[in-house]
């Protein structure tokens, strides 16, 4: 846009104040050279604590998204003032951006000779390696492993030529042409196509320009606009917005007040309400949407450097951290949202992606991420749960240097679930008991308790029910004594279970009966399934027939009618077991009926629980002694490999003689 175009764009008012203040600077410095009087009148012009504002702002948010682990790539695009090109000398070393190569030296090689310049190759190699600078992750926002990148395109080598070749770039002579859309677009897809980045800041001129109209027309999928609150700034934004025909794609689009004064919150709201209606209505939009908005600080005006190291719990560092969150809900960069892409990711075979996933996510919000594999768990194959053990074991490391002992055995508690689920049951019980002492070294009853449960059943897997029978009591008395009736119902199933097993059935019919009541009595359909089903497996020892089916199929529609494909397969399970003791041939046709289910949703233990009943009763009903051997020899592979020694282990023993 030249000079004329601006004064015809603008009100009387700033033609007036524009013209006066280029007579002000021309009169006082009438024997400085040229390069002394336009920098004099652009600093003039672009009050410079704004200007820095608008790019600290640009610096800060690309700082904060490489710290969270994000592969950032700046472009400075404010050719005439390239305030992010100066970052380079502060950062690698004085002078470096008079050497260093960026963007009016790319489109200069490109226009000289388009198939030899790197922007016209098939491969992006050679434009990274010229144009592209590596800067370091400032320290103060580092969140976990430092695998965050922050790299920059500047605006060019800014040496004593560099104002010629910025001066020699028509963009509007290029566009005109032809040329101008098709190069960068070129750029654009250059740099999206190499998957080097999974963020690209573009900082442009204030106000009109042709670089800006680059950005908003071509360059850039989403717009953060910086604007004052002022009439003059409200009225040049709302112009600016409008011709750049916004109303296409306010989704896209959002504003941030700045700078602000930190104080006056009665004038800043007023302010910011009169310019969401004036933007809206002059741009034809709908509504208009503030991000959030900078309060002036000195360091904006005083300060070239990234401010993050510094001010971090400021409300200047805040403002930035809800640039960034806006940024990321645009490119859907949210925990919650990312890792429940991982189930879809594992299901076609892209376990590395789904697992650089996790790694992100892990790190930025362990809750998020544990949540997760306590709600998916049965969705990893093994293959995948090695890959997550590993990460778990990253997680405690991480918690041991910052001294978060809760953290750390949020850790171990998952690592254990993790080992217990490939069938490493030794490894599971020395994790669970790390995690155990740690809630009773802080008094955590409810961890106590957990810790406590799950000891109980790593041991019965093991083949030490005693020992698991006497930490699901303790488990028991502790929700007991804090009256947590939900998990109160859940332990006494758990104690009838292992009681079940050990044959005491009486005894277990009397803690399944009680768990049943407990439900009943909160109203837990999810924890009245387990103690109905077991129970339907007590009448069936008991010969019970009427009362086995009653129960077990009470249990089936609870499972059904909350749709939980476990809960589903373990009361498939159940029932196979009731019905061998009431009519083997429907057992085995039930099990095989809901093999699939049982071995798609159920824990490794489980699963070969119903392998080694599946041998049974290839052997009684079918006579079928090698399907029957081939089941107990997998079965019994599987708990000599965990070292161990159950009823279900020296079942499978027993049926490998037979067979």
């Amino acid at each position: 846009m030249t000079l004329q175009q601006y004064l015809d764009a603008v009100s009387p008012e700033e033609q007036t104040a524009f013209e006066e203040l280029w007579r002000w600077t021309a009169e006082a410095l009438a024997d400085a050279d040229l390069t002394h009087v336009r920098e004099t009148v652009e600093n003039e012009c672009r009050f410079p604590a704004s200007a820095w504002n608008d790019l600290l702002a640009a610096l800060n948010v690309a700082c904060i998204l490489a710290g969270l682990g994000r592969r950032v790539l700046m472009i400075d695009f404010d050719l005439e003032a390239p305030g992010l090109t100066h970052f380079q000398d502060k950062q690698i070393e004085a002078g470096f951006s008079r050497h260093q190569l960026g963007l009016v030296d790319a489109i200069n090689t490109f226009l000289d000779a388009p198939r030899s310049s790197s922007l016209g190759e098939e491969e992006p190699e050679g434009f990274f390696d010229t144009y592209v600078s590596s800067l370091d992750v400032p320290e103060g926002v580092q969140k976990g492993k430092k695998e965050g990148r922050l790299d920059l395109v500047p605006a060019g080598r800014l040496d004593e030529a560099y104002e010629g070749r910025m001066y020699d770039l028509n963009f509007e002579e290029m566009f005109e042409e032809g040329v101008g859309r098709p190069l960068f677009e070129r750029l654009k897809d250059l740099i999206a196509d190499s998957g080097r980045y999974d963020y690209i800041l573009i900082d442009s001129r204030t106000g009109f320009s042709d670089e800006g109209s680059i950005c908003t027309r071509v360059l850039g999928n989403y717009l953060l606009v910086l604007t004052g609150l002022n009439h003059q700034n409200v009225r040049g934004t709302a112009r600016f917005l409008r011709q750049a025909n916004v109303a296409e794609r306010d989704e896209t689009l959002a504003l941030v007040a700045s700078p602000v004064p930190m104080y006056y919150e009665d004038l800043r709201t007023e302010r910011i309400d009169v310019a969401k209606e004036h933007i809206a209505d002059r741009a034809g939009l709908d509504e208009v949407q503030f991000v959030t908005h900078i309060p002036y600080h000195p360091v904006l005006a005083l300060e070239e450097d990234p401010t993050v190291r510094s001010l971090e719990g400021t409300d200047l560092f805040e403002s930035y951290e809800d640039i960034t969150e806006h940024l990321r809900t645009w490119a859907g960069d949210r925990p919650e949202e990312l890792i429940d892409r991982i189930p879809e990711l594992l299901r076609n075979g892209k376990a590395e992606e789904a697992l650089s996933i996790y790694r992100h996510v892990a790190q930025e919000d362990p809750d998020v991420a544990l949540q997760f594999l306590r709600r998916t768990s049965n969705l990893f194959a093994e293959e995948y749960l090695a890959s997550i053990t590993s990460l778990l074991e990253e997680g405690i490391s991480t918690a041991e240097r910052t001294g978060n002992l809760l953290s750390k055995r949020t850790f171990l508690a998952s690592l254990a679930g993790a080992f217990y689920r490939q069938g490493e049951i030794n490894n599971a019980i020395a994790s669970r008991e790390e995690a155990l002492e740690i809630s009773r070294s802080h008094d955590d009853w409810k961890g106590k308790a957990i810790d406590l449960g799950n000891l109980g059943n790593y041991h019965a897997c093991r083949g030490d029910l005693d020992r698991g029978l006497k930490y699901h009591k303790q488990a028991l008395e502790l929700f007991q004594e804090y009256g947590d009736t939900s998990n109160e119902a859940m332990a006494l199933n758990s104690v009838g279970y292992w009681y079940l097993e050990r044959g005491d059935t009486d005894i277990a019919t009397d803690f399944f009966m009680d768990a049943r009541n407990f439900a009943l009595e909160i109203e837990e359909n999810s924890r009245l399934i387990y103690p109905l089903a077991n129970l339907g497996i007590c009448h069936a020892r008991k010969g019970d027939e009427k009362k086995a089916f009653t129960a077990i199929e009470e249990a089936a529609e609870l499972a059904d009618e909350i749709d939980d494909p476990t809960r589903e397969a373990g009361v498939c399970l159940d029932r196979a077991r009731a019905l061998s003791h009431l009519n083997p041939r429907q057992a085995f046709e039930s099990l095989s009926n809901s093999w699939s289910l049982i071995q798609e949703h159920l824990n490794v233990f489980e699963r070969e629980k119903a392998r080694v009943l599946r041998a049974r009763l290839r052997l009684e009903v079918e006579n079928d002694a090698e399907g029957a051997a081939e089941d107990a020899q997998t079965a019994l592979d599987f708990y000599r490999k965990g070292d161990v020694d159950s009823r279900w282990s020296r079942e499978a023993e027993e049926i490998l003689e037979k067979a």
